[in-house]
Order: C-alpha cells, then sequence, then structure tokens
C-alpha cells in the first residue's frame, strides 16, 4: 500500500477510510486522519511536510494539516472536468461550471448553491487556508456583510427565507398559483415572503428573466406582496425572490401563464379599448350564462366555472 515519508515520520492510507501518521523511529502511532467515506488508496507529504494530502475510492482529495491533524480542505473532481473545493467551514471554490454540483444540507432539506453562495462562495479564503495564512479578516468581512457570526454559528442558524404564493388574480378572478391560460394582461400576484430569524431585506419580481418589481431595506420577518404584472408575451414565467437580511436567498417561485390568442390579437389595442372589444364580444354571444363559484379556504383557492348555453 502506498505511502509517503518525511525524515522522521510516515503516512499510510488503507480500507478503514482513515489515513494513520506514524514516527519512524519509535514505531508509535501520532494521529488518525478520519474524514474519507471509502478506501484511502494514496497518501503524499508537501515538500515542506506541513500538509498531507490523501486520495480515496469516494473520488475525492483530502489535504490536512499534518501538525493538527486538522482537515483543511476537500477536493473533487467529475467528468465533465469541472471541480469544486471546499472547507468543513462550508466556504468553497469551483470552475465556472462546477456550482451545479454544489448543494447545502440543514437537516433532511436541500438548498441550492445560489442560495448560500453570497455568504460561502469564497475562494479568497478557500485559497488562504491552503497557504496556511489567517482568515480572521475575511471571515470578519463575510460577517460585517451578512450581520452573522459565521465563525460561531453553524448554517442551520442562517435559514432561506421562503417565498409563499397564495393566489393570483386575472381581474376580478382568484387563480391558484399554478399553470394558467389567462385573457387579461395585467396578473395580480399575492404572497408572502418569510425569514422569521433574521428577516426579509428584499423581494423581487422576474419576468421572463428580467426585473419588474424590486423593493429593498425591507427589514421585516413576514412580509406581504400584493403586486401587478403586466404580461408581454404568449408564454409568461413569473418569478418571485426574497434575498434576507444574511444575504440568503429564498428558492425561486415561479408561476407559468399563457395567454390565449385572442388576447394577443387585441394586445396592440389600448386597456380601454380592449375592454370595450370584450364586453362587445360578451354582448354577441346570447344566451350564454357564466355562473362562477369561488371556494376558499387556508390552504388554497380553487374556481369552478359552469358554463350554461340555452
Amino acid at each position: 500500500m502506498p505511502s509517503a515519508l518525511t525524515a522522521d515520520t510516515s503516512s499510510l492510507g488503507g480500507h478503514d477510510k482513515t489515513v494513520r501518521l506514524w514516527d519512524r523511529d519509535t514505531g508509535k502511532l501520532v494521529r488518525i486522519f478520519e474524514g474519507h467515506t471509502a478506501w484511502v488508496h494514496s497518501v503524499a507529504f508537501s515538500p515542506d511536510g506541513r500538509y498531507i494530502v490523501s486520495g480515496s475510492v469516494d473520488a475525492s482529495l483530502k489535504i490536512w494539516n499534518s501538525e493538527t491533524g486538522k482537515l483543511l480542505a476537500t477536493m473533487v473532481g467529475f467528468k465533465d472536468n469541472d471541480w469544486v473545493s471546499y472547507t468543513p467551514d462550508n466556504y468553497y471554490n469551483a470552475s465556472p461550471k462546477g456550482d451545479k454540483y454544489v448543494t447545502f444540507r440543514i437537516g433532511n432539506k436541500l438548498y441550492d448553491f445560489e442560495q448560500y453562495a453570497d455568504i460561502y462562495k469564497r475562494p479568497d479564503i478557500v485559497a488562504s487556508i491552503l497557504r496556511g495564512e489567517d482568515i480572521k479578516k475575511a471571515v470578519a468581512k463575510v460577517e460585517q456583510d451578512t450581520g452573522v457570526e459565521v465563525s460561531k454559528v453553524s448554517i442551520a442558524d442562517i435559514p432561506p427565507p421562503e417565498v409563499v404564493i397564495k393566489y393570483i388574480k386575472c381581474g376580478e378572478r382568484v387563480l391558484e398559483p399554478e399553470v394558467q391560460q389567462v385573457d387579461c394582461p395585467e396578473i395580480t400576484i399575492v404572497a408572502q415572503a418569510i425569514e422569521r430569524k433574521h428577516g426579509v431585506e428584499r423581494i423581487k419580481i422576474e419576468l421572463n428573466g428580467k426585473t419588474v418589481f424590486e423593493k429593498k431595506g425591507l427589514k421585516q420577518k413576514v412580509y406581504d406582496i400584493k403586486e401587478q404584472v403586466t404580461l408581454k408575451d404568449k408564454e409568461n414565467t413569473i418569478t418571485l425572490l426574497a434575498y434576507g437580511t444574511t444575504k440568503v436567498k429564498s428558492y425561486p417561485q415561479e408561476i407559468h401563464i399563457f395567454y390565449k390568442e385572442e388576447l394577443l390579437k387585441g394586445m396592440s389595442l389600448p386597456r380601454e379599448k380592449r375592454e370595450r372589444e370584450r364586453e362587445r364580444e360578451r354582448e354577441r354571444k346570447e344566451g350564454h350564462t357564466l355562473i362562477s363559484d369561488l371556494s376558499l379556504d387556508k390552504q388554497k383557492v380553487t374556481l369552478y366555472l359552469l358554463c350554461i348555453c340555452g
């Protein structure tokens, strides 16, 4: 089994998923390095003996401080040549497309890398750790920007905000926030942004990837959203985002809305004229009665439409 030697110590990796450091002269076991999840197949010292690098069947390289036994960083490469390097404190760096392999876990919940990137994607901190430099100033800057003592709390103490879409309105009709086909150009969104520990600092609404509404400086643990969005295309994706005071982002909540064809044909008309055209169309359809029954409860809004033709 491969090993790497310095003047007075040797290191060895094995099937027990650990790296072991021995004193060559006395044969005494100096330290055990634990962290791999599979057989360790290769071990090497840095030229100055300060670091140990171990490779494992778990597809990772780990870099350890040989004197303290502390794990400094883990590096993982992927088949598409992307890579991720991360520290035990969640700071990470990645190749240009490597972020897609990064998720954060709190309990049984997984969170997308974008939600925590403003705090933890810190190539400068990862590089400083690997160079053996003091990272106190860099961490202090993170704490100043976020208002959270990241050096003293775990990621579980920095929850992401949550956006809850209650319902949408098309004119006076209340619709569920699911894929909808509508015949009105203005959609009203009723939602809440929630972050009960640190508070919501900012909300943003995007239409087909472009920001159409943004509000900052909220600093509220629950913020009620009621905003109107003007649809512009046949297929529309409305995205709601909330940002905590900690700079952690919510998972994007999306609403997919489709125009009806008859609306598209009248898009160039002024709003008042479109309303008159729709009124005339309703008057032409004699004997046509529309009965709507709106059922509301705390969980959802359901709209039932019954068409009775005479």
